[in-house]
């Protein structure tokens, strides 16, 4: 959206100004420019500039020199060519192997490892390729938020647009983002930019004396060059000492060390319910109150070392089934603490009744991407040859795996509720369920205080 609201701002300015002429000959379309002089000006003070600002008070330093960076590698596919289209074929595999390296060694090109071995970054765009191949500049035309350029450029900027990254990237919200912060980190860099030597405006609205003076022949045909300004500044001060390489491998090594520790931090689905099963196991054996019954011990044990890796939220889903669309975001949160009152109580009730049995865990089915696996698992019952199945449905959170269903035998202790549930709903309303389950859980709380087990 934001790329094809830019090329339709392009097409409508390079319209709008060959149909405005003016009497300067060395600048024809000078009063569209001067108008869109005041408009990018207007624009940039107001938005662009503030929020550039913004960011850079924000977001540290290095941060935002990777992110320059990243974008900077992006655009090196483009460069690398448009340098082979015009001929340039050294530079042009210069440009890729900057890719390459920048993109591997530098960690998808956050760290700019190519400048520092001296491989040289250039700039070209397919308005240069146009040039090259002996298309005239054409009369000079300010663009609508891009600024100064030339006709010819304006409509190269059109397939170096079609020809960026970011553009093939899946998921319009997601490309219209990284486009848009390319934007926000081109006019960062400017604000301490050496291009406020010859000019106190901002990159996009300075052009050059063509709205108050015209244009020469000359600076018409280099416009091109100020729209890249923006990306030479990222390189205005490159660093060349050996300090700044070795930062860069430290933080690259760091990097490598870090992806497989975080990995390690977030154990297998199936590692994991072995792990919180044997923690359970041990203290069931070690601990004598619950051995005795104690239900206030149990749910202790429960709430500490099973109940953070379970999903009631979409347990309590599952079970309402279509019902949940029907429930408000309050009533929703009232249904999940019921229900989760109600799971704990049942499985209070079968870890009271453990009697070392064994449990044999089956291989993990599953492929490394997936985010929904099953656990399967047998329980042998003492003086029983036929063990009992025990699978755990489980998902890939931000938080690590979680369990959202238990099969016991292969029958779901969480859609086992769902008819109870459905009947609830339609006799009596989500409240009516709500109230419901309420009821049965202070029910269980009263008879287990009546039975002198609090």
């Amino acid at each position: 959206m934001a790329k094809r609201l830019c090329v339709e701002l392009l097409l409508a300015a390079t319209l709008a100004g060959c149909a405005t002429t003016g009497g300067n000959p060395a600048d024809p379309l000078e009063p569209f420019n001067r108008a869109m002089f005041r408009f990018n000006d207007a624009v940039d003070g107001a938005v662009i500039k503030p929020v550039a600002k913004g960011y850079r008070a924000v977001v540290p330093g290095i941060v935002r020199t990777g992110v320059s960076n990243f974008f900077s590698n992006l655009e090196d596919v483009w460069i690398s060519v448009n340098n082979v289209l015009q001929g340039k074929f050294q530079d042009g595999f210069g440009d890729f192997g900057r890719v390459f390296i920048n993109s591997t060694l530098g960690v998808a090109g956050i760290f700019d490892f190519a400048s520092d071995m001296g491989i040289q970054k250039h700039n070209e765009d397919f308005g240069q390729t146009l040039g090259r191949w002996g298309v005239g500049s054409g009369a000079y035309l300010v663009l609508p938020i891009l600024g100064p350029s030339t006709v010819r450029d304006g409509f190269g900027f059109l397939l170096d647009t079609k020809a960026d990254p970011v553009f093939y990237i899946d998921g319009v919200r997601v490309h219209n983002s990284l486009y848009v912060t390319h934007k926000i980190s081109d006019r960062t860099n400017l604000l301490d930019a050496s291009l406020r030597a010859w000019s106190k405006k901002p990159l996009w609205t300075n052009i050059h004396s063509c709205a108050t003076t015209g244009c020469s022949a000359a600076a018409t045909s280099s416009t091109t060059a100020i729209r890249r300004a923006s990306r030479k500044s990222r390189t205005t001060n490159p660093p060349n000492s050996e300090r700044s390489v070795a930062m860069k491998i430290l933080c690259f090594s760091l990097l490598a060390l870090l992806v497989p520790a975080a990995q390690a931090q977030e154990p297998a689905p199936d590692a994991l319910v072995k792990s919180i099963s044997q923690e359970v196991i041990a203290v069931l054996k070690q601990d004598k109150d619950i051995q005795a019954g104690n239900p206030k011990k149990i749910e202790e044990l429960i709430e500490a070392k099973v109940l953070p890796h379970f999903n009631f939220t979409r347990m309590t889903q599952i079970a309402m089934a279509r019902n949940w669309r029907l429930a408000t975001p309050e009533q929703r949160k009232e249904l999940t603490s019921e229900f989760k009152t109600l799971l704990v109580r049942t499985y209070s009730t079968a870890l009271s009744n453990y009697r070392d049995q064994q449990i044999d865990y089956k291989p993990l089915r599953a492929k490394p991407e997936d985010v929904e696996v099953t656990v399967r698992s047998e329980v042998k019952q003492s003086g029983s040859s036929q063990p009992v199945a025990i699978d755990y449905e489980m998902e890939k959170t931000p938080n690590g795996w979680k369990v959202y269903d238990v099969k016991v035998g292969g029958v779901s202790l969480v859609t086992t509720y769902r008819d109870t549930f459905g009947s609830e709903v339609k006799e009596r309303g989500v409240d009516g369920l709500i109230k419901s389950l309420a009821a049965k859980n202070r029910q269980s709380e009263r008879e287990r205080a009546k039975s002198g087990k609090t």
